[in-house]
């Protein structure tokens, strides 16, 4: 709209200017009769001058308008003298003027709008360049940010590595679950990770379970079908992927690991978000380093798990006993602390069943994460579950409760 209007006020002040330059040339030579046949044969004629400036100053289209008014003031002098007008288009002495007028006006009109053209273009070129200059300046800023990141990594590297070997070191003395609490500690620390995910194996290795997690923001869910995540279970088996297929076609994982040992496969590390500068080949590599480094601590912390019974569980059943399950209880409230994963705790009165009967019937309807435990002063039985979503701790609870006939005693 604003192009249009000045276009329309060029094109107003262009013919106005041929009109007021016309009329005071003609004003010149129309003082006397020998003026104006003077006029009609001047050799250079002034409305050529004419012509020439408006059609170099507007360009094409106004230049033959120029051309066109600039004819009809010629014409009017030619009349005024008493000549015939058809002797004016038969006789080329006098239409030439004419020609010259509209030769003029598209020759050096053409040349003023191929000149604007060209103008115009170079201020677009110059434009895109400096829009490119800006966005290469950004970038080149991020890159000055990452080096300088690097040059301080790269400077405190030994220190580092050496901090990184005496932590996977020390965890191999640590309790089970405070293993894979520090491991979420250690991805915070070195990887800058802000979301971390631990998955194990069920007893029949059909699903990942979630294990431990820290990072408000997830898509992940509390149990993996791998059977059904071609992509997820190629990444798990070769440790090879493409990360941009990996997060578009499963909408998450930013780097993932598994949890091997001896060329079996217990479960997996994934990391959904990290800081900014940390989305590198170098951060993938040393995420990979990490896992590898606790590999083991995690395989004993699994197999603990799953082997440790005599002075963790009531015998023959996997009912934690209460010292031991007050203890895993801190583990669960410092995760919940430290790095915002919740859990809920479910407490019903039991109602004179006996502790293998309760066992039997559990392994049906809770994961193999899950924690059941006893309270033989009270008779509460104690059902921990970590990283459960509302819509599933009221699932469970209801099928605890019909399974039992237990009344709800408290949940937390």
């Amino acid at each position: 709209m604003k192009f249009n209007m000045m276009k329309m006020k060029e094109n107003y002040y262009g013919i106005v200017e041929t009109i007021i330059a016309d009329f005071l040339i003609l004003v010149i030579f129309f003082l006397s009769y020998s003026g104006r046949i003077q006029f009609l044969n001047l050799n250079i004629h002034p409305f050529i001058i004419v012509v020439a400036v408006v059609a170099l100053r507007y360009g094409n289209i106004i230049g033959l308008i120029s051309a066109g008014v600039s004819s009809l003031f010629y014409l009017y002098v030619y009349l005024s003298t008493g000549r015939d007008l058809y002797l004016f288009f038969i006789d080329f002495s006098y239409y030439k003027f004419f020609v010259m007028f509209f030769l003029t006006a598209i020759i050096l009109g053409k040349f003023r709008d191929n000149q604007k053209n060209t103008i115009a273009n170079l201020k677009k070129d110059i434009k895109d360049l400096e829009t490119r200059y800006d966005r290469l300046k950004k970038i080149n800023k991020k890159n000055s940010f990452i080096k300088e990141q690097f040059k301080k990594r790269i400077i405190d590297s030994n220190g580092s590595l050496y901090y990184l070997h005496e932590i996977v070191k020390s965890l191999e003395s640590l309790d089970p679950e405070q293993i894979f609490t520090e491991l979420m500690g250690i991805l915070k620390k070195f990887i800058k990770a802000k979301s971390v995910s631990i998955y194990v194996f069920d007893s029949k290795k059909n699903f990942l379970r979630l294990k431990a997690r820290f990072g408000g923001k997830t898509k992940l869910k509390s149990s993996i079908d791998l059977e059904k995540n071609n992509i997820l279970k190629k990444a798990l088996n070769e440790e090879e992927y493409e990360k941009q297929e990996l997060y578009n076609k499963l909408g998450s994982f930013l780097l993932v690991s598994p949890i091997r040992y001896r060329n079996e496969i217990l479960g997996m590390v994934a990391v959904e978000e990290l800081e900014f500068e940390m989305l590198t080949d170098f951060t993938e590599t040393l995420f990979k380093l990490i896992i590898k480094c606790v590999d083991k601590s995690l395989y004993a912390a699994i197999i603990s798990e799953k082997t440790e019974t005599s002075n963790k569980y009531h015998q023959n059943t996997n009912v934690m006993k209460l010292d031991k399950f007050k203890n895993r209880l801190q583990h669960e409230k410092r995760r919940r602390e430290e790095y915002g994963m919740d859990y809920t705790l479910l407490k019903f009165k039991n109602n004179d069943f006996d502790l293998k009967e309760i066992n039997n019937r559990m392994n049906y309807i809770i994961r193999d994460v899950d924690v059941l435990s006893y309270d033989e002063e009270k008779d509460v039985i104690i059902v921990l579950l970590p990283a459960t979503p509302k819509e599933f701790v009221d699932k469970i609870e209801k099928r605890i409760m019909t399974q039992f006939d237990f009344e709800l005693e408290k949940a937390l």
